[in-house]
């Protein structure tokens, strides 16, 4: 087929949970009924108030650059974020639970 008819193929919602379906990677997705998830309590009354949020990876703290200045990096970008009227949320896996919005010391230990 061509890489057209392919795409347009993809499009198809039942296509694509199909494929997604017979991923190997995939499979055991569909088997989880539930992902609990943590967010820190000055994210989520940011978004009741419906004040601006930064999602922040942070795979650059984890494994892009050294300790400590992975660490004071993460933190001088939280306080960019926070001078501009807005509220950081950086990300990550604490203990195999996400979460969004973390404190300096989870970030720390990232």
């Amino acid at each position: 087929p061509t890489f057209h008819a392919l795409s347009e193929a993809l499009d198809s919602p039942r296509v694509m949970l199909t494929l997604l379906r017979r991923t190997p990677l995939l499979k055991n997705l569909f088997k989880i009924k539930k992902i609990s998830f943590k967010v820190k309590d000055e994210v989520k009354l940011a978004i009741e108030k419906g004040r601006p949020v930064i999602a922040l990876e942070s795979t650059i703290i984890s494994h892009g650059m050294p300790y400590p200045k992975n660490f004071q990096t993460a933190l001088k970008i939280e306080q960019i974020i926070r001078s501009n009227g807005c509220v950081p949320a950086t990300i990550g896996i604490i203990d195999g639970v996400p979460n969004v919005g973390m404190t300096e010391g989870q970030i720390e230990m990232l």
